[in-house]
């Protein structure tokens, strides 16, 4: 009889569930999204109550799609986005809204977080000191003053949140906790150091479990309502980053994940944490014996989106009005028309701040070489060439800490419907490309780390067999040798214009 598991992912923007047979063939993706609230003065904040509510949707409509069906749901997994924080009161009930990555009210206070810290904390914590951070969050509010610090009987994450409604227990993942900056991955425990800078203890925390634990005894009421048998195995699982490599087989020696969605991220995996000596990169718990090491990048389709509104043409050489093609198709043809280098163009894709490698939520973006001679096409493609060098920057500093380069890369996200991206990538990294026929990599990476945990499979070498290959994109040795010359001077820019970002804010 075929056995079915629910991996649940807890976006930034939206909750996703998907069953999969325990060979890992997807049998239906449940999906529905929350508001995100931003302002002029760096809010990115969510209602706990309405992530609350829209993941019980998820999960009523998934039972009753498998109700439907006749499918049982043998456990359930889940993944969720990193950096969350939420404050809550003696009850478990809401105080705060649940601030984000992208929140980046505590930047004023970064400058003087840094220097109360030296490099042994993040080398402890493996997070690098950034707005994202819960550490630099919980900061900025205990330098305001604010009464939430106060007030707040516990600080936890959205997981934490979602799994005290359905178990009345505070645990997190070591996973998720390794990317509060409060976490020493080296102990397994909270940071003394951190909480001493915050002036909290352990008990404001979550309890620390690995990320293989797995609850029972659902409450009855809560289980009712959702369709589930309240001593369903629930997984409690790790972040979604960790997830997202575990999703596409990308756990061995050599092996890179690379995803591009709105931001990105490039990550690899090994077996101890390792730490950067200049802080470019991060280092998470996927398990207690497997570590991701990468670094994310707020700059990867949201700038793309930007340049497509600017510059792209909607008419041929002739004046022509090209319908057939809708505007990113243009755009494609309009890059792949100029030749590597965009003519000695660069651009420095900073335009919502970075995050690795260089870690300055003040960066700003820039077109260096601009000459009278360049076209819209030129922008376009100095614009891609930015964000995918940005990138191999990350992709540098994560060789260095590794001690060894990668072989392949495994790609998601919606920019592998680009053979003209996924070629450019290619050639400025100098290795082949793999695009699997993974949908939901988190919601699968989730499902597979319940199979672990529940001793349904020895070890992830049987991810071959449940993660197919859809095809393979080879990197242009010519091309790969231009572009090592033209990432030289970019990096001699993105030396020169780490020195402005500070002054440009003078």
């Amino acid at each position: 009889m075929e056995k079915y598991m629910l991996g649940i992912d807890i976006g930034t923007t939206n909750i996703k569930a998907a069953l999969y047979t325990f060979s890992g063939e997807e049998c239906f993706v449940k999906s529905a999204t929350y508001s995100l609230h931003t302002d002029e003065f760096g809010a990115a904040t969510q209602s706990a109550d309405e992530i609350k509510e829209k993941t019980f949707q998820v999960i009523r409509a998934s039972t009753a799609e498998c109700a439907k069906s006749g499918w049982e749901i043998s456990f359930i997994s889940f993944s969720a986005a990193m950096h969350s924080l939420l404050a809550v009161d003696t009850k478990g009930e809401p105080i705060s809204p649940v601030f984000t990555w992208g929140d980046r009210q505590a930047e004023p206070y970064l400058k003087d977080l840094k220097n109360k810290t030296n490099p042994s904390l993040y080398h402890r914590t493996g997070t690098p000191l950034h707005p994202m951070s819960p550490f630099v969050k919980l900061y900025g509010l205990k330098r305001s003053s604010h009464e939430m610090m106060q007030k707040a009987d516990k600080f936890i994450g959205v997981k934490t949140f979602l799994l005290y409604q359905l178990f009345g227990v505070y645990v997190t993942d070591y996973s998720l906790a390794n990317a509060t900056g409060l976490f020493n991955m080296h102990t397994l425990s909270w940071d003394k150091e951190a909480l001493e800078i915050l002036d909290i203890s352990e008990n404001k925390l979550p309890n620390l479990v690995p990320t293989t634990e797995v609850l029972r005894g659902m409450k009855k009421e809560v289980a009712l309502t959702l369709g589930l048998d309240p001593k369903i195995p629930v997984v409690i699982g790790a972040s979604d980053g960790c997830l997202a490599n575990l999703g596409v087989n990308a756990i061995g020696q050599g092996q890179v994940a690379l995803s591009i969605g709105t931001s990105g991220a490039i990550r690899t995996v090994t077996d101890r944490p390792l730490t950067d000596k200049d802080e470019r990169t991060f280092c998470y718990a996927l398990t207690e014996d497997l570590w991701v090491i990468g670094g994310p990048v707020n700059n990867g389709g949201v700038v793309m989106d930007w340049a497509m509104n600017r510059f792209v043409e909607s008419t041929d050489s002739d004046g022509v009005m090209d319908s057939e093609k809708n505007p990113y198709d243009q755009m494609m043809d309009q890059i792949a028309s100029v030749q590597p280098g965009a003519d000695q163009l660069f651009f420095h894709p900073y335009l919502v701040g970075e995050r690795s490698p260089i870690w300055r939520p003040n960066a700003k973006g820039s077109f260096f070489g601009l000459d009278i001679h360049h076209q819209n096409q030129h922008l376009l493609r100095a614009v891609l060439e930015g964000i995918n060098m940005n990138l191999y920057a990350v992709y540098t500093a994560i060789s260095e800490v590794i001690g060894a380069d990668a072989q392949e890369i495994l790609v998601t996200g919606g920019f592998t419907q680009s053979d003209t991206w996924l070629q450019m990538i290619a050639d400025i990294f100098g290795m082949d490309l793999v695009v699997t026929e993974v949908s939901e990599n988190a919601c699968l990476g989730a499902t597979i780390l319940g199979l672990y945990a529940l001793g349904e499979i020895k070890d992830f070498s049987e991810l071959n067999l449940m993660i197919p290959m859809e095809r393979r994109i080879k990197s242009n040795e010519s091309d790969y040798q231009f572009y090592q010359r033209h990432f030289e001077k970019y990096q001699q820019l993105s030396e020169y214009y780490l020195k402005m970002f500070d002054v440009l804010d003078e």
